[in-house]
């Protein structure tokens, strides 16, 4: 794979216009580079993969906007480095969502092996006390 795009700048003028084509031209030159960098970085293939779409999908919205001509790896570079930072925050996000459940469910079961001891021991203690002589 060439390291760089011979007819970029027309490519992403085309694709500014609307040319689906220059997309697509686009899109196989830097997505598999785009993939690797972004999975050295999170590790994920999967996460990755969707990464880069969203990338792409985002450059596809955005086509019209200046900068994506004036720098385009630029600019895909940019949109990578704030969806992997994303990426990180929904992390750290759902870790703290995970960890408030974990110890709201230990809680929880703390509290329901105790009520069920309890009503254990009540049952036994009947028992036990239904057996003594009057």
């Amino acid at each position: 794979m060439p390291l760089v795009l011979h007819n970029e700048t027309q490519l992403v003028r085309d694709m500014q216009s609307g040319c689906e084509d220059a997309f697509t031209a686009l899109y196989k030159f830097y997505s598999p580079r785009l993939y690797l960098n972004i999975l050295a970085m999170i590790r994920d293939p999967l996460a990755a993969e969707e990464i880069v779409q969203e990338l792409f999908t985002r450059v596809w919205q955005k086509r019209h906007y200046k900068g994506i001509s004036e720098n385009f790896p630029g600019y895909l570079y940019k949109i990578g480095q704030r969806l992997v930072l994303d990426f990180f925050r929904k992390m750290k996000r759902d870790q703290t969502l995970m960890d408030k459940f974990r110890n709201a469910a230990s809680e929880n079961f703390e509290d329901i092996h105790d009520e069920l001891y309890q009503k254990q021991f009540a049952t036994i203690l009947e028992r036990a006390i239904s057996q003594l002589s009057p």
